[in-house]
């Protein structure tokens, strides 16, 4: 059930709180998620990417599913879901992005914090939402806007 909706065609937005029993362990934080939230609880915005030392990624998605990915073969930037998903990473010089063959992709910043969603809605309409956190080390949300700069404060 949303914590908060706007669904209105000025800032169609759901904002979910959601609970995962993994994140309620005493001091089991799997992805380091700081988001100041009760802990076991965090909203749909809250997503984030690890990259493992074996250069290996993991991802939990809106749903608290984890996508673990591996190097594509013959590439150097490319990984796939080892689920077998779809899903598909990109890592660039200034992040990594998480797509689909639909045209939905989500932008993580070189921290692993999302900051952009972007679902394709017909083949010339495309719905995106930024996210901005309270400072470059924090994982708790500060802005929420789309792409016409309508915005919802967390503070």
């Amino acid at each position: 059930m949303p914590l908060i909706s706007f669904n209105s065609s000025n800032f169609p937005l759901n904002l979910d709180l959601q609970y995962n029993q993994i994140h309620d362990i005493p001091n089991v934080d799997i992805l380091n998620q700081k988001t100041g939230f009760p802990h076991g609880f965090k909203t749909n915005f809250h997503l984030f990417l690890r990259k493992n030392s074996d250069s290996t990624f993991i991802y939990e998605d809106k749903n608290g599913f984890y996508h673990h990915f591996n190097l594509a073969i013959n590439s150097q930037n490319l990984y796939y879901d080892t689920f077998g998903s779809g899903l598909m990473l990109l890592e660039t010089d200034d992040g990594y992005r998480v797509f689909d063959d639909f045209g939905n992709y989500q932008i993580f910043d070189i921290h692993g914090r999302l900051i952009n969603i972007t679902r394709k809605v017909s083949s010339n309409l495309d719905s995106s939402f930024f996210v901005t956190y309270l400072d470059d080390s924090s994982l708790k949300i500060y802005t929420i806007s789309d792409s016409f700069g309508r915005t919802l404060n967390f503070l």
